[in-house]
């Protein structure tokens, strides 16, 4: 393609290394499939504990300012078949843990180092991406620290974002005391900034400080514009109807393709459905006895 992207891919989980739900199955997918159409793609998301280490080679480490601590990720890079480069963010201290996110005291520092970690590893190299793509409220300071602590720096100056919320049910709220804990501007403890119902919500800043916001699917998209399904985040995500879209999330047919799944009893397709009754019987047989799928 001759206006070929380099899309920096900031996200909490990818499959196959880290995955609670469907962002990580997106945060594999998306990212090939533009690989495939002639861009670059570079995603960065946390060395958690269920990562083998070293999950790449060493490219560095960098000072990550987040809340006056001195505290430094280091950072390892791999390459999948499909050609999507993967960088880690580690920090054992915040990352070395049980579970991805839990109801942890120190999550709003976690993943504010992890918005951060993403841009000081760009613009430590003097590597200007195309725009950086921030995922849920895990990475929704990406678009605050980029419009607050880089506007003007000379690599990431004046740097797009897209911030995509795929559930807005989860909404990243901490203490007000945040904006100071991190070192952010005082304007922006104010409800046109990450005030919300009295606290701080990384997920208002992706969706208040990104250039455009996207949902799952043009349904979710008008969905979370009212109350029945906005979970009170409505008036927010209302507030940028003009840059919402809803893209609908696809499926990666590498994966799920019953043709090809080596996980499936019998494969089928649609010229052929005889495995699909030997795939059933397999899942019925198969099914836990404490949540068991009727036939």
């Amino acid at each position: 393609m001759s206006d070929s992207l380099h899309v920096a891919f900031v996200t909490p989980e990818m499959a196959p290394f880290a995955k609670s739900g469907g962002l990580a199955d997106i945060s594999a997918s998306l990212p090939k499939v533009l690989v495939r159409m002639g861009h670059r793609v570079t995603v960065v998301l946390p060395r958690f504990a269920s990562i083998p280490f070293p999950p790449g080679e060493l490219a560095g480490s960098v000072h990550v300012p987040v809340d006056g601590m001195p505290r430094s990720a280091g950072f390892y890079r791999t390459r999948t078949d499909a050609g999507v480069e993967v960088v880690f963010a580690e920090y054992p201290p915040f990352y070395d843990r049980p579970v991805l996110y839990g109801d942890y005291d120190d999550n709003r520092l976690r993943f504010a180092f992890l918005a951060r970690a993403a841009l000081e590893y760009f613009r430590s190299r003097g590597e200007r991406p195309s725009v950086f793509h921030a995922h849920d409220w895990q990475t929704g300071l990406v678009p605050v620290y980029l419009k607050s602590f880089y506007w003007d720096d000379p690599t990431l100056y004046r740097m797009p974002s897209v911030f995509t919320i795929h559930n807005v049910a989860y909404q990243g709220q901490f203490g007000m005391d945040t904006v100071g804990v991190l070192g952010l501007p005082w304007n922006l403890g104010t409800s046109f900034a990450l005030e919300y119902h009295g606290s701080v919500s990384y997920l208002k800043g992706g969706t208040v400080f990104a250039e455009m916001v996207n949902t799952v699917s043009p349904t979710y998209a008008l969905e979370i514009q009212g109350p029945e399904h906005g979970f009170g985040f409505d008036g927010v995500v209302r507030s940028r109807a003009g840059d919402v879209v809803g893209i609908l999330n696809g499926v990666d047919y590498d994966d799920w393709d019953p043709r090809v799944d080596r996980h499936v009893a019998r494969p089928y397709s649609p010229d052929d459905l005889s495995g699909k009754a030997a795939g059933k019987a397999d899942l019925l047989r198969t099914a836990s006895p404490s949540s068991p799928i009727s036939p």
